[in-house]
């Protein structure tokens, strides 16, 4: 079971359903429980009462450092990401709705405004969700405001209320950016 909720957690094929950053579940939960689990029946299983307290000993400090894992990757990500309550917007869908285009607004505590673009399949569970296809920093103090109109299956314009416009490209079965646009996002 850890190895499973590990290889969801690391999710090298970015399913949106499995990113904690877009929903309320958190891997760290399901570890834990995996560990209270095998504490429990390794505790049942054994005679001696100095190895059961072994055991469960070995189980709390497991249990311990998950939490503590959990909350520093928590706070990181809320740090990281402040999206000013709101979860990532779609902005633009492609003409056969197959891809979508999702923009949070993201960065550190010193600049919340950058609007992040990616590329989100439109799959129900099976959706995934590119790597940054690109950042657009406001020009002023306001967020930027992002318009997105696909130019083609895999072609991408975006342009804001300022004038300012990218084009950007991705590939259609990894979702990857093969042309990304703006400053580097992080």
């Amino acid at each position: 079971m850890q190895a499973a909720v590990a290889l969801a957690w690391w999710n090298p094929w970015r399913y949106v359903h499995l990113m904690t950053s877009t929903h309320d579940w958190h891997p760290s939960g399901a570890l834990a429980g995996s560990v209270v689990m095998l504490g429990v029946a390794g505790s049942l299983g054994m005679r001696s009462r100095t190895v059961v307290r072994a055991a469960v000993s070995f189980a709390v400090v497991v249990l311990l450092a998950i939490t503590v894992l959990g909350t520093l990757a928590e706070v990181a990500h809320n740090i990281g990401n402040l999206d000013r309550g709101e979860g990532p917007r779609v902005v633009g869908i492609s003409p056969d709705g197959r891809y979508e285009i999702v923009v949070a607004y993201a960065g550190d505590l010193f600049d919340a405004d950058t609007a992040v673009l990616r590329v989100r399949s439109r799959n129900g569970l099976l959706s995934r969700e590119s790597t940054d296809l690109g950042c657009v920093r406001p020009a002023d103090s306001d967020p930027a405001v992002v318009s997105v109109a696909f130019t083609g299956p895999q072609n991408v314009m975006i342009s804001t209320g300022d004038g300012r416009a990218w084009q950007a490209r991705f590939d259609p079965e990894t979702l990857r950016p093969t042309a990304t646009f703006g400053p580097p996002c992080r």
